[in-house]
């Protein structure tokens, strides 16, 4: 009986087949890129010389989703950081903020509220949330690290919307009779932007703060310079640009002026706006972390590398994902496929296989 060399015959055509797959799905991409190549792997795992075990097609750079927390309860609004995923859970009968963390996969509940916690943040050991209190929303922190938890701000007025960076908190706040942002910072409180119109959506990376503005009739993305005190209008149309985000280097949002919702990307080294993706369903809630941009599309979730200019496509089937966050190349988000609605995630870096079954062949 013949003995099998390291490459037989049949394991170079499965190569060869394997590699014709992945350049076809090139071809018929439509610009949505896969996020790898594919090699082939066989073994001898019963050591008879025959390599016809165990065939393997490996994706260097497979996204393999995972459920992270699960229950019959709803989970919603995620959001996370290196160490820790927060979220909202109505398991008690109203929302109430929970923390996942992600070394020892513990849960902690962290507010609990009679009548609703919502929209939470993390940063290192700093949580942030609004909380419903005696029908006026007010923004409550909590140390992550004692489990002591406070109020922000004492103003009067509704204050929502919080987000949190390793210096400050910032939340929109109505207690000028419309909508201003303000900001705490190593316990001081600043009225950062205050004027007509309404300023809303504040996210803050470092010194960079961006939101929405409707001073000029239609919301538009505007940018905070922490330091300076200056804003800066990054986007002008006759739509509307909402939901921005950013990572100190780009800034994204949501843009309607063509009827539906597509994703810009105003780059702040060249000051140049790109086009991110604009198709014919609406694509919603845009993120980014370290250059790479994840949103939402017909209940399924893409990504876009900021670097290579490539899509690609992260979560798609028949179930629904929501809520979709990004932290250091490890996606998470909000997933209906096992009934209720629970939390996964997907590290972008991490690798899978897909099982060909036997490669025997007949010599």
């Amino acid at each position: 009986m013949k003995k099998r060399d390291v490459f037989p015959r049949n394991i170079l055509l499965l190569v060869a087949a394997v590699f014709s797959i992945v350049l076809l799905s090139f071809f018929h991409s439509d610009e949505i890129l896969p996020t790898a190549f594919v090699v082939a792997d066989c073994m001898d795992a019963d050591a008879d010389g025959y390599y016809d075990e165990a065939c393997q097609a490996e994706d260097l750079d497979c996204a393999a989703a995972e459920a992270l927390v699960s229950s019959s309860s709803s989970q919603q609004s995620v959001e996370a950081d290196e160490d820790y995923v927060v979220y909202k859970d109505d398991v008690n009968g109203n929302w109430d903020i929970y923390l996942y963390d992600l070394g020892s996969q513990g849960t902690t509940q962290v507010s609990s509220s009679p009548l609703a916690d919502i929209n939470p943040d993390i940063s290192g050991n700093t949580l942030v949330w609004q909380s419903l209190v005696s029908d006026v929303w007010q923004i409550y922190s909590s140390d992550v690290s004692t489990g002591s938890s406070q109020i922000v701000s004492a103003g009067s007025g509704h204050q929502v919307s919080p987000d949190v960076s390793s210096a400050w908190i910032v939340w929109s706040d109505y207690r000028n009779g419309n909508w201003d942002i303000y900001g705490l910072s190593n316990g001081a409180e600043y009225s950062l932007i205050v004027r007509d119109g309404n300023q809303t959506q504040p996210r803050v990376v470092g010194n960079s703060l961006v939101y929405v503005d409707s001073v000029n009739g239609n919301d538009d993305v505007y940018l905070y310079d922490l330091i300076s005190g200056s804003s800066t209008q990054i986007s002008s149309s006759t739509g509307d640009d909402i939901a921005p985000d950013t990572d100190g280097t780009s800034i994204v949002w949501q843009h309607n002026e063509d009827g539906n919702w597509d994703i810009y990307l105003y780059d702040l080294s060249s000051a140049e706006t790109l086009v991110v993706s604009e198709e014919s369903v609406d694509e919603v809630l845009p993120r980014i972390s370290e250059g790479v941009v994840v949103w939402l599309a017909d209940s399924d979730i893409f990504s876009f590398a900021v670097s290579s200019e490539e899509r690609s496509v992260l979560v798609e089937d028949s179930f629904t994902q929501s809520a979709a966050t990004i932290f250091s190349g490890k996606v998470y988000w909000v997933d209906s496929q096992s009934g209720s609605t629970d939390i996964y995630t997907l590290d972008m870096g991490g690798s899978c296989s897909i099982d060909l079954g036997d490669c025997a062949d007949d010599d």
